[in-house]
């Protein structure tokens, strides 16, 4: 381990190009902004008997607990999408964020196998390199819940102490595909710069605190001639797609651990996530101003949630004060 400091549209209807992004006043970027500014260092890990090379940041500060947060992103998005709810969280965990296979700094051997058992083995092994001996809280965003969900139901993660699930319900996101192929039609192949990139998420809703967009954005890219292109190739996964999300609703409520399951809309649950949560079988978090991606849109709420969640479950003092260190005011400029 080498640590490094530092809607569809019809066949017969034209597919309509986005409209130009709205100025939010975002900053001149001429380089992404340094992973270290909000994490403590950086690890290079690679998998025994591979040539996978995960990246990983590790911020916050270890609990009296022994517990660890780990992080999942997801498609499309890279381990900084996590920068501003470590930061929030300040002292009350540690936190891990990984790059996924063809995501962010990530390089593997083959990066065209998206497969949902290949993720959630990546996570495992990752996870098992980086946290030691310590408690483990596995939070996945989006394609990242589902992968931190199908990795904890393979029961390969020996202290595994609960899992949470952010804004994916197999019941909605399967018949979401179908206009997964018109989206990214309507995504730019490139930018210019990174600043028209970062606009561009913002008037498009796809990240809407702009103080995240700016530290997560651009780790979305790569830098070549014809500009700013995206580092993760969404439409080679297509085949993936389905595979992602079956079966996610009935893993996710056998789990027996703790879990959440923290959603930008209470509408999006399916029948049997509904009848489950009446029974008790999971927490519901619901945050507010919050589009799908939580943990970027309100880091600070979603740290609540965390640490009231480990409170409960005895990962943390009863009497912890938790003083988040992100600034409320900068959140939703």
């Amino acid at each position: 381990m080498e640590e490094i400091p530092e809607d569809e549209a019809p066949e017969d209807s034209p597919v309509m190009a986005p409209p130009p992004p709205q100025r939010r006043r975002v900053p001149n970027l001429a380089e992404p902004i340094p992973p270290l500014t909000f994490y403590n260092s950086t690890l290079t890990i690679q998998l025994p008997g591979t040539a996978d090379s995960f990246r990983v940041y590790k911020g916050g500060n270890p609990t009296p607990t022994n517990t660890v947060l780990f992080c999942v992103h997801g498609a499309g998005f890279s381990g900084m999408s996590w920068a501003l709810f470590t930061k929030c969280i300040g002292t009350a965990a540690q936190v891990f964020a990984m790059d996924l296979r063809a995501h962010g700094q990530t390089q593997t051997a083959d990066e065209q196998d998206m497969s949902l058992d290949r993720l959630a083995h990546d996570v495992v092994g990752v996870v098992s390199q980086v946290v030691g001996n310590a408690k483990v809280i596995l939070i996945g965003h989006s394609l990242g819940g589902a992968g931190v969900v199908r990795a904890a139901s393979l029961g390969q993660i020996a202290r595994l102490a609960g899992v949470f699930v952010l804004d994916v319900v197999e019941g909605t996101a399967i018949p979401a595909l179908a206009s997964m192929p018109a989206i990214l039609d309507r995504r730019p192949v490139s930018f210019p710069s990174l600043d028209a990139a970062i606009e561009w998420s913002l008037a498009n809703g796809e990240i809407r605190n702009k103080e995240s967009a700016v530290i997560s954005v651009p780790h979305q890219f790569v830098k070549t001639e014809r500009g700013y292109v995206w580092r993760a190739n969404l439409r080679a996964t297509a085949p993936f797609w389905e595979g992602w999300f079956l079966g996610m609703t009935s893993r996710f409520l056998s789990l027996r651990v703790p879990k959440v399951l923290v959603v930008a809309d209470s509408d999006r649950l399916d029948t049997p996530l509904t009848i489950g949560h009446m029974q008790g079988k999971f927490q519901l978090s619901v945050p507010q101003h919050c589009g799908h991606c939580i943990n970027e849109d309100n880091p600070s709420q979603l740290s609540q949630i965390v640490i009231q969640f480990m409170k409960r479950y005895g990962l943390l003092p009863l009497d912890f004060v938790f003083t988040s260190g992100c600034e409320e005011e900068t959140l939703y400029p």
